[in-house]
């Protein structure tokens, strides 16, 4: 009769290979999901401390700062750390019940990158991520053109598109795109690259961002046809979300809620007009692109943000971020 036992044993030894490769697999996978789940309580924690820190009163100097900056009636301010001047009338837009302007968005961005910029010299194996100006976006979509505007226009922005992130924006980790619609709403758009996620970020949610979602992927795949010559690859694997039940949200006016549960279109259109408490949109895009340019979670909330416009003047005043 033939000798099965040679056969039997290698089956054996082939089953408990396979069953040690399975063991392998499962402790590989268990201390992944424990390594996410303790970098996302770390991450929270960070996030929480930051949100303790903005609400820590100034100081007798700091205050004093503030007050005079605010306080410069038709006069410039400059940084005391030879920063651009700051026109009188933006700064004005940081009092208590003000809509944040352009130009104070623009200058946080600009601190934004420039710790990005610190961070990655500092860290040489750290993705950069990157803030387009708050102009880019009325620029490619032509705001203000007499027969065009809101019509897409790749070719406004392509002499300067690659600005900031050594000419290729394919490089970054995000990209943050903050839009200002119609001078009364602030909300932003972040292009997650290794995720291939394009996700809105908007406090008040008075609409999906579908049209300004779609305009930033068109303008994804017209700089990767500049850039690389080739079509955006895995197109149809990029994924567009509109602000989640987790973006954190404006709660500080009961008239304001009741328009947006209700869907009333013309009370959300008049919102900035009837000053229904919807001026600190700006301050939650700018805290939004803080957070997510660290990784971390978006916790805070409105009584976090109301806290933040003399911490904002001062970011401007000393040139360094206060948030």
């Amino acid at each position: 009769m033939p000798d099965h036992s040679n056969g039997s044993h290698l089956a054996s030894l082939r089953q408990d290979e396979e069953a040690r490769y399975r063991d392998l697999e499962q402790q590989i996978q268990a201390d992944k999901e424990r390594f996410h789940k303790e970098e996302q309580e770390r991450c929270t924690e960070i996030a929480r401390q930051r949100c303790t820190n903005m609400m820590i009163p100034l100081t007798q100097r700091e205050e004093i700062l503030v007050q005079n900056a605010l306080d410069a009636e038709g006069k410039t301010v400059r940084g005391l750390t030879g920063c651009k001047h700051m026109l009188q009338s933006s700064m004005l837009s940081l009092k208590d019940g003000k809509w944040l302007g352009d130009e104070i968005c623009s200058y946080m961005l600009k601190l934004l990158l420039e710790r990005e910029q610190v961070m990655c010299n500092d860290n040489p194996t750290k993705k950069r991520s990157s803030f387009h100006p708050s102009f880019f976006y009325t620029k490619i979509t032509n705001v203000g053109h007499l027969t065009e505007s809101g019509t897409y226009k790749f070719e406004n922005v392509v002499s300067w598109s690659g600005k900031g992130h050594e000419g290729d924006i394919f490089s970054l980790d995000k990209l943050f795109v903050p839009i200002n619609q119609d001078e009364r709403h602030w909300l932003v758009v972040v292009v997650f690259f290794d995720q291939k996620r394009i996700q809105v970020f908007d406090s008040l949610c008075v609409g999906n961002g579908s049209k300004e979602s779609q305009d930033v992927f068109r303008y994804i795949q017209d700089e990767h046809r500049r850039k690389h010559g080739t079509e955006l690859p895995q197109k149809e694997g990029w994924v567009i979300l509109t602000s989640k039940e987790t973006t954190p949200r404006q709660t500080n006016s009961e008239l304001l809620n009741k328009c947006i549960h209700s869907i009333d279109v013309f009370c959300l259109s008049h919102i900035h007009y009837f000053g229904l408490a919807a001026w600190d949109c700006g301050l939650f895009m700018i805290l939004t692109c803080d957070f997510l340019s660290l990784n971390l979670p978006l916790i805070f909330k409105q009584s976090d943000v109301a806290h933040c416009r003399k911490r904002t003047v001062l970011s401007i005043i000393l040139h360094q971020l206060n948030v």
